[in-house]
């Protein structure tokens, strides 16, 4: 096949995909050129994939954990359908992970993953590739998603972005949230960093079977799929598809200093009101001299009864936020069918709210 990313992960992903049922036909709609083809990009520090098309694009970026390569076997791919969405579309692996391996730093230790520092690479990388981009993330990346378009437009800077997507955020962007007590994220996080320090990949592995569930021991880890994805094997056979391609995009060690990132994370006190608010930005090269008064909306997608995202947090959350619209599907194969339609409309709405505001004439 001549699609670029079929020769990034193909042979990675097709050994993983061994253990599963009709793995020639999920791995043939997941890489061939027939679907989507995603070219290889460098944004910033951060390695991707993009569909380059119309502006303003959407920057994309998956949980702590996960990678590209995995997220397309998931069938993240289809519900950020560039075509379908008639924009540029840019995939981010964060640093440290599969195509941005090289962006980690040993020096700067856990440091570098808390989600101010990820949102930081998020913009850099979204300004390096696109004029304009929304922000969307899964999971963790939803948080590093809502805090980079949080302090862009608490800044009135010209990145903030015309709109934001959270697919399955984590609970722990609630204010009050306990991220430290017993059962918490950052619980879970310490326990998993320590099992990853002590025993590498089997370790952590026999920690998240010990888990309920058996499943990741993160919210908006990566074992939900979408659509055809989660007819073509059972969820233990889509689980070590998952942790085959997991040893092979993220070192043990990464992981462990990423988990410590995440649990050191928090919103601060305002950030969720700032992406509400509205915001004065300068067009000194606007005919009447009109100041613009932006918001940022926010589409914010869950599953009913996800085993590792907290649709309570999802509702609290859309709840908290001013100008959010909350959508939530009953499994994986509804959010396949129903989603990338619902994230276009999101994404052709905000911007026509903007396009008309910035068109507005003075009287």
């Amino acid at each position: 096949p001549s699609d670029p990313l079929h020769k990034l992960f193909a042979p990675r992903a097709s050994r993983a995909l061994d253990t599963m049922r009709c793995s020639a036909r999920v791995a043939r709609r997941r890489f061939a050129s027939g679907s989507t083809a995603w070219t290889p990009t460098r944004a910033g520090k951060l390695g991707g994939v993009a569909v380059i098309g119309p502006t303003p694009g959407l920057v994309w970026v998956h949980s702590v954990g996960g990678c590209i390569a995995a997220d397309e076997i998931r069938g993240v791919g289809d519900l950020l359908s560039p075509k379908q969405m008639g924009r540029s579309v840019l995939r981010l692996d964060l640093r440290g992970h599969g195509l941005s391996a090289t962006a980690h730093e040993p020096a700067r230790g856990s440091e570098q993953y808390v989600w101010t520092e990820l949102a930081k690479d998020l913009r850099i990388a979204s300004k390096a590739s696109l004029s304009r981009a929304f922000f969307a993330g899964e999971g963790s990346g939803a948080a590093v998603a809502l805090r980079a378009a949080a302090a862009a437009a608490g800044s009135g800077s010209l990145d903030a972005p015309p709109g934001l997507v959270l697919v399955r955020p984590t609970a722990a962007l609630l204010a009050g949230a306990d991220n430290h007590g017993a059962g918490s994220m950052g619980a879970n996080c310490e326990s998993m960093a320590e099992a990853a320090e002590r025993g590498g990949w089997d370790a952590v592995e026999a920690l998240e079977d010990s888990s309920a569930g058996g499943g990741p021991a993160l919210e908006g880890g990566a074992i939900l799929s979408y659509g055809s994805a989660a007819a073509a094997g059972s969820g233990d056979e889509l689980r070590r598809a998952l942790r085959e391609i997991r040893r092979r995009e993220l070192s043990a060690d990464v992981f462990a200093t990423a988990l410590r990132g995440h649990a050191a994370s928090g919103l601060k006190p305002g950030e969720l009101q700032a992406l509400g608010q509205e915001r004065h930005v300068s067009m000194a090269d606007d005919a009447y001299g009109v100041p613009l008064i932006l918001q940022c909306p926010v589409l914010i997608l869950a599953v009913q009864g996800d085993p590792e995202g907290d649709l309570l947090a999802a509702q609290q959350l859309a709840g908290a936020l001013q100008d959010a619209e909350l959508d939530v599907a009953s499994d994986g194969a509804e959010a396949a069918r129903t989603w990338p339609g619902k994230i276009s409309a999101f994404l052709r709405k905000a911007w026509m709210k903007e396009f008309l505001a910035k068109r507005v004439m003075p009287q």
